[in-house]
């Protein structure tokens, strides 16, 4: 069916990530408006199926006055309130207290009466490519699979493995070799492929013998699950995925207490810097966060929990190494003039992207998106601060220091530099609320004493 929503919301991020959902989820006309004003001139444009209305902007009670010129007009168009109103028992009202993209979505098939199935196939080109690194961590084809022959007559698919044949990494890597990097699935096995893709590659993962290998598949698993969530969305699958390689590396980390070694495998492994400092953050805020005092001791699991979350997804939307090495606003000021205007906004925006993604999230623990946000220091996800302040979330603050430990070691790849970037630390982070985990990393390293110069 053809849809036609109207999105009444004052802030521009939320709207146009509204706006990118209604039209990816269900291929929908988009009218979009900031104010009152606005609204009534995008409302009487055209005919509208649904509503999505916010209570109140900073000079306006949006809902109030919207619904007042709806009640003038006779009309009971669907409507979905965000945020809190006066009770109301009108049907085609929606009050939506709690911002999850997916509820949203849900409550818009309800009031209109629709399933899901009706869009599955919304916006599916009639082939689906998949990068062939996707591969890696599953043994046989679900279905049939496909690769892309460019002709001068046109392109052409061609079928070059059939459902249920088995491979190994070494075959999808001779084709990595000869430059191809994707597979195709006909749109109609899509669902099919994830369903069973996730599925195979949490098994054979859950199948590694020993500290060594579980690391090394989890890098493929962390890698093809951040870029599914990047490159996809987030669906059923790719939230199955994601959640059991965020659980695996959580259980690694607090079963393994062998820090040392565990140091040393990770440093000399063949591993990505994406990867070695999401496992290394996640393996120092293990440590450090029982120390601070986040909360009661039964709720220290949640909080590593959350740590490890974090660590996982706050980077997601830099994939160049040379990006994700940036820490700070000195060293951002100091690379701006070898990065083009595309990387430096990436730069700048890709904390406020990751949260607004994680709005959609479904049961992820609250503040893990304000977390993300804030994770290099400013609490609108933009950009670095020129100085650190207390105006972040305390655990964002330990994660900014961990990340910033973490970073120096995994380039200068020697343990015996451990008392230097302690001290480098000790020297940036002057204000107490940072001073308190620079000091439990002191104290983890036994207090080391400052290196000669």
């Amino acid at each position: 069916m053809n849809l036609t929503i109207l999105i009444i919301e004052p802030n521009d991020a939320v709207r146009n990530l509204l706006a990118k959902n209604f039209t990816d989820q269900f291929a929908a006309k988009v009218l979009t408006a900031s104010d009152l004003s606005s609204a009534k001139t995008e409302f009487d444009k055209e005919f509208v199926q649904i509503i999505i209305l916010r209570n109140k902007s900073e000079s306006e009670e949006l809902s109030r006055d919207f619904l007042s010129y709806l009640y003038d007009k006779g009309l009971k168009t669907p409507t979905i309130i965000l945020g809190e109103i006066e009770s109301s028992t009108q049907s085609h009202i929606t009050v939506l207290t709690k911002f999850r993209i997916e509820e949203i979505n849900r409550l818009v098939l309800k009031s209109l009466g629709l399933k899901k199935e009706d869009f599955e196939h919304v916006k599916l080109p009639s082939y689906i490519p998949y990068p062939i690194s996707f591969f890696h961590l599953i043994r046989y084809f679900p279905v049939d699979i496909y690769i892309l022959l460019s002709k001068k007559s046109g392109d052409e698919y061609i079928k070059r493995f059939q459902e249920g044949e088995n491979f190994t990494k070494d075959d999808l890597t001779k084709y990595e070799s000869m430059g191809l990097k994707v597979f195709y699935i006909n749109k109609e096995d899509n669902h099919l492929f994830m369903n069973v893709f996730a599925i195979q590659t949490v098994a054979e993962l859950k199948k590694s013998k020993d500290i060594t290998s579980a690391i090394t598949n989890l890098e493929d698993t962390f890698t093809i699950s951040q870029n599914m969530l990047t490159q996809l969305g987030i669906s059923e699958d790719v939230v199955y995925l994601t959640d059991e390689s965020i659980k695996y590396m959580q259980n690694l980390l607090t079963k393994n207490d062998k820090v040392a070694q565990m140091l040393k495998d990770i440093l000399s492994n063949q591993l990505s810097f994406s990867y070695k400092r999401s496992y290394l953050v996640s393996l120092f805020g293990t440590l450090l966060l029982p120390k601070l005092e986040f909360g009661s001791a039964e709720q220290k699991e949640l909080y590593i929990s959350k740590f490890v979350m974090v660590s996982f997804f706050h980077d997601l939307f830099l994939e160049d190494e040379k990006l994700l090495k940036v820490n700070n606003f000195d060293e951002f000021s100091k690379l701006k003039k070898e990065l083009s205007k595309y990387e430096i906004d990436l730069i700048e925006t890709h904390a406020n992207k990751m949260s607004n993604l994680l709005l959609q999230y479904p049961k992820l623990p609250s503040g893990i998106d304000v977390l993300v946000k804030q994770h290099h220091g400013t609490s609108n996800g933009i950009g670095f601060p020129e100085s650190f302040s207390n105006s972040i979330s305390p655990m964002a603050i330990t994660f900014i220091v961990i990340e910033d430990f973490v970073t120096q070691l995994i380039l200068k790849n020697d343990l015996k530099q451990i008392p230097s970037i302690l001290y480098i630390l000790k020297d940036r982070y002057t204000l107490p609320s940072y001073k308190k985990t620079v000091q439990e990393l002191f104290n983890l390293f036994k207090n080391p004493a400052k290196p000669e110069n």
